[in-house]
């Protein structure tokens, strides 16, 4: 996205926040605003007073939410009354056919032609919905009509359409039921029963019969249901019966059969002897683990000797303690006698001796590890099979309880069945001598004293409101819509050029427009001349004070003024700016480089030709086509005859003499180009001016001409002085533009 855009949505976001915009807008579309609201305001005022007064009689009565006593099974069959499904039915039987009928039959309103058939009041919101159906009607009507009317033929019953009676029924039905509106009390259990209508006293009969119908129904569908339940409990308390003595029956033979009448203490004592047996096992597992691991230490030959049974035994301590002793004397007499002395052979037999019961005492250690361990397993063994011969019988034992379980339930609840039949047996009997509802009446209708609606004076404050809503919506929409640039503050904001000042449309403070010759519209095309003390030529005199501070001397002399469209009053701008520079004293040359529509002749009142075409074709010198005007030192050169090549005219290095000509021997040289968006004339003459003065016109110009046009002279690495809003209606928004431009006014001229 380019600068221009980026600045034309950052302007759109910031005019958006401020208020100040929207108020101008109210004020600049106020006679829209005023019409659209006189229009809704007179609409609604003339329908509201053509309205018939309407008159509304109310019922009220009480719900409550109790259910029938004959069907309150707590435990298996509960009657679900609770909750909103249980008003909504109850509101869909007071508008059922069967009440509205017997409340026609009992006030004998088949034989009243005229009833339900009064005009209907529409409220605003009515007429507004009955409207917007009627359109989507029409629509679906043109889009789809073949369908329309197929579902029309499927839906609908021949024999009851040619049924006058069927027909009249039931318009009659929709006559009376179309003015019943049934309104439930927020947070309570009541509900009115509201009735419209343009007579008071018939209203109220028929709202009052409507509820005593319904109360007198409710109460019927109670008797009759508690009438049923009686016969439905007195059959299928019978079969029940029939039901528990079986179930009792197999219980007992079964009981009697399989031997499990004491099962629950049987398998209770079977639980305790498991968990002792589990307890032996683990303890029994843990000393055959501990009895394996010595076992198998005294079969290992080196560790044999050194098990703590062999260690800890005092015997063999205390012939290990003697064979120490004679091994010590054996090594004594080994240094004084010699092998076969009767002493070293009496030592060496009794360390011999000794050896051999230590080796006999070890081996019975062993034997008795052995034998220990043997035992062990044994025990283990034993252990485990009187656990599995136990496991076996729970299991068999629980096998026989779930058949006796199931039996014994079925039993029990065929028991508990039968026992709350009975009771609700004996309920439905006695309920069926009490006449009790759960409906009652409250507040009975009364004639009312005076019509509810129409309601005048809300009706016309609400279509002030919409009618002054209406109208600001649409003044705001129609801004919205309007892509024309009308303020000085979207220049810089959007487009990212200075704003230079802004031209009136019209003089202000009741003077009128001076004539310039035959045609009068033109008369502000030399107001810089012939009115100097006017708004325009302030507007104009401010313009030239920007210009010249934007501008450097003699760098900047030459300038061109050129617009986006067509009939923007750059041609207007460029001569009465010519006129206030020329009323500076200085030298200025005003050259119309529009080739194609030349009108500056005609404003200055000079000859058209010889002119600049006619120079850039060499047929004459410079000095043949500049013309002095009668306004002091104020030249000009016209466009001349016109070319068929403008563009290939204007690109002629002739075209270059002539600006260089000009800017040495003028002060200011103004040249009119032709709009951008036409032709290609402007782009090439701006790459041989010095800046660009561009012109838009207020509430004209449409924000991507000028946007397009700026980016045109961009991209040619233009100069763009800045721009001059044309055209401004002080009086569609002469608050706005006075403030901004006495601000602005003020401010040019402390800089100057």
């Amino acid at each position: 996205m380019n600068v221009v855009q980026e600045n034309l949505d950052s302007f759109e976001q910031e005019k958006e926040l401020d208020l100040k915009d929207y108020l101008r807008v109210i004020r600049k579309r106020k006679w829209v605003i005023i019409f659209i609201f006189l229009i809704v305001v007179i609409s609604v005022t003339t329908h509201t007073y053509k309205l018939q007064p309407v008159f509304k009689a109310t019922t009220r009565l009480l719900i409550d939410k109790e259910n029938p006593n004959v069907f309150s099974f707590a435990e298996v069959m509960r009657f679900s009354g609770q909750g909103t499904k249980y008003y909504e039915t109850q509101f869909k039987i007071i508008k059922s056919r069967n009440i509205i009928n017997k409340v026609i039959k009992k006030l004998n309103l088949d034989e009243q032609p005229e009833i339900g058939s009064e005009v209907k009041n529409s409220s605003i919101k009515d007429m507004v919905i009955s409207n917007v159906k009627g359109w989507l009607r029409m629509l679906r009507d043109i889009i789809a009509p073949s369908k329309l009317d197929s579902t029309i033929t499927e839906t609908t019953n021949p024999e009851a359409m040619n049924d006058p009676e069927i027909r009249s029924k039931e318009l009659l039905y929709r006559r009376i039921v179309g003015p019943l509106m049934v309104k439930p009390i927020q947070n309570s259990r009541l509900v009115d029963l509201e009735y419209t209508g343009l007579d008071p006293m018939k209203i109220t009969r028929i709202v009052n019969a409507i509820s005593q119908v319904y109360i007198e129904q409710n109460l019927e569908n109670r008797l009759y249901a508690s009438e049923d339940a009686a016969q439905w409990l007195d059959e299928r308390l019978t079969s029940m019966q029939e039901k528990v003595e079986n179930s009792e029956r197999a219980l007992q033979i079964y009981s009697k059969n399989a031997g499990v009448t004491s099962i629950e203490d049987k398998r209770k004592m079977l639980d305790e002897q498991l968990s002792e047996f589990n307890g032996e096992l683990t303890m029994a597992v843990k000393k055959r683990i501990q009895l394996e691991r010595i076992y198998k230490n005294s079969q290992d030959p080196e560790l044999a000797n050194s098990l703590k049974e062999i260690i800890n035994n005092e015997l063999i301590q205390n012939l290990n303690k003697d064979l120490s002793v004679l091994k010590a004397k054996q090594s004594e007499l080994k240094g004084k006698y010699g092998p076969k002395h009767p002493k070293m052979i009496q030592t060496i037999s009794q360390i011999n001796q000794i050896n051999d019961i230590i080796a006999i005492e070890i081996k019975k250690i062993h034997d008795s590890i052995h034998t220990d361990y043997q035992l062990a397993l044994i025990e283990e063994q034993s252990l485990k099979d009187a656990l599995i011969k136990f496991q076996d019988e729970l299991e068999f034992l629980n096998e026989k309880s779930i058949r006796y379980g199931v039996l014994n339930r079925e039993a029990a609840s065929n028991r508990q069945m039968y026992e709350l039949l009975l009771k609700r047996l004996k309920q439905a009997d006695l309920s069926q001598g009490l006449r009790t509802n759960n409906i009652r009446i409250i507040d009975s209708a009364v004639p009312p004293l005076g019509p509810f609606k129409p309601n005048r004076k809300r009706y016309i404050f609400i279509g002030i409101i919409v009618g002054l809503f209406s109208g600001i919506g649409l003044a705001l929409l129609i801004e919205y819509l309007d892509n024309t640039v009308k303020e000085p503050d979207e220049i810089p904001l959007k487009f990212g050029i200075p704003f230079l000042g802004l031209v009136g449309s019209h003089l202000t403070e009741g003077k009128k427009m001076p004539a310039s010759g035959k045609n009068p519209s033109a008369s502000i095309e030399l107001i810089a001349h012939k009115d100097p003390s006017s708004n325009i030529s302030e507007s104009l005199r401010t313009i030239r004070t920007n210009v010249l501070f934007s501008t450097d001397g003699d760098k900047h002399k030459v300038f061109m003024v050129t617009s986006s469209l067509p009939g923007e009053g750059k041609t207007t701008v460029a001569c009465n700016l010519a006129i206030v520079m020329a009323s500076l004293g200085e030298k200025v040359l005003l050259i119309d480089a529009d080739l194609r529509r030349p009108s500056v002749h005609k404003t200055l009142n000079v000859a058209k030709a010889p002119g600049i075409s006619s120079y850039l074709i060499r047929q004459i010198e410079v000095s043949e086509i500049i013309v002095d005007t009668q306004i002091k030192n104020l030249s000009v050169i016209p466009s001349g005859i016109m070319p068929p090549n403008p563009s290939e005219l204007l690109s002629h290095p002739q075209m270059k003499t002539l600006l260089d000509y000009a800017r040495k021997n003028y002060d200011r040289v103004i040249v009119d180009t032709p709009p951008i968006a036409s032709v290609t004339d402007p782009i090439i003459v701006s790459r041989q001016a010095h800046a660009v003065l561009f012109i838009i016109r207020c509430g004209s110009t449409p924000r991507d001409a000028v946007a397009k046009s700026i980016q045109q002279l961009k991209q040619v690495k233009t100069n763009i002085m800045g721009a001059v809003l044309n055209g401004v209606d002080f009086s569609k928004d002469s608050y706005y533009y006075q403030y901004y431009y006495k601000h602005y006014y003020c401010k040019d001229e402390e800089s100057a």
